[in-house]
């Protein structure tokens, strides 16, 4: 089976450029800083989004198509300090597969390296 008709299913998922963002930004999180997982919040403020009802709307919609195709998983995290449970977003396995069948990995790695390079250069 080749890789367009493994994924072909879920393409309909990925088509809106909000659920490829958080894809890449869950994917970057991983590659960049060992994290596994980012907030609603974190996720709301990369996607600049601002923090409405609207806004907040918008984004569980989005998180919970990905979650529907499994390439996003929502788990309860506590916070050490008070002890307040919140959700975390965190890449799945199945997520991360898609992406790297399609080369995207090298392709995130080395826009990362570019992008470092650029704020390097933009600080001398």
């Amino acid at each position: 089976m080749d890789k367009l008709e493994k994924w072909s299913k879920v393409f309909a998922t990925l088509t809106h450029p909000i659920r490829l963002s958080i894809l890449f930004m869950l994917y970057q999180t991983q590659i960049q800083e060992g994290s596994r997982s980012l907030t609603f919040s974190q996720i709301l403020e990369v996607l600049n989004l601002s923090n409405s009802s609207t806004s907040n709307n918008t984004l569980v919609y989005h998180l919970a198509k990905l979650q529907e195709t499994s390439f996003v998983e929502k788990i309860p995290s506590q916070d050490k300090e008070t002890g307040r449970i919140y959700p975390i977003y965190l890449l799945t396995e199945k997520g991360k597969e898609f992406l790297e069948d399609f080369e995207l990995k090298s392709r995130m790695i080395e826009y990362l390296e570019d992008r470092k390079l650029q704020k390097e250069t933009e600080k001398t």
